[in-house]
């Protein structure tokens, strides 16, 4: 029984630093950390771009270009 004790502190342990490393707006709570770690001056700018850029809901509006191609690939 001790080993299991043992076992599952070393997962969740494992669990937490593993997230705490996960990059997410959610870890900026100041406008200056938004600008320095993205560039945008505030979590409203960058939402309204993400929104005008429309990823799509699975990245279906991406489209991938590559500098040695003269025309834009679609999936």
């Amino acid at each position: 029984m001790r080993r299991s004790r043992k076992g599952s502190f070393r997962v969740r342990r494992r669990q937490k630093s593993s997230t705490s490393n996960v990059f997410s707006l959610s870890r900026f709570t100041s406008d200056e950390a938004m600008l320095f770690y993205t560039g945008f001056p505030n979590y409203k700018v960058i939402l309204a771009s993400f929104e005008y850029l429309d990823p799509g809901d699975n990245g279906e509006n991406v489209r991938y270009w590559l500098s040695c191609d003269n025309e834009i690939q679609s999936l």
